[in-house]
């Protein structure tokens, strides 16, 4: 949730929904999750993917992310 900010609650389940559906037309059903990652890191736009990615620091640094699409 705090990939998305500025958006309500309801804004980002329904942009999940949007996400997870248009994988699904587009016959992507093994990667759900990554799917609604990439998304959530810029989506489209291959240089703000890349910026969350490619992080320089000096000491070691790992953000753990967690997905879960269930099925209903």
């Amino acid at each position: 949730m705090d990939l998305y900010d500025g958006l309500t609650r309801a804004d980002m389940i329904q942009r999940w929904i949007t996400v997870v559906g248009r994988s699904i037309e587009n016959r992507m059903r093994g990667n759900l999750a990554f799917s609604l990652l990439r998304d959530g890191l810029g989506g489209d736009d291959i240089r703000l993917v890349s910026q969350k990615l490619t992080v320089e620091m000096e000491e070691k640094w790992m953000d753990d992310v967690t997905i879960i699409v269930h099925r209903l």
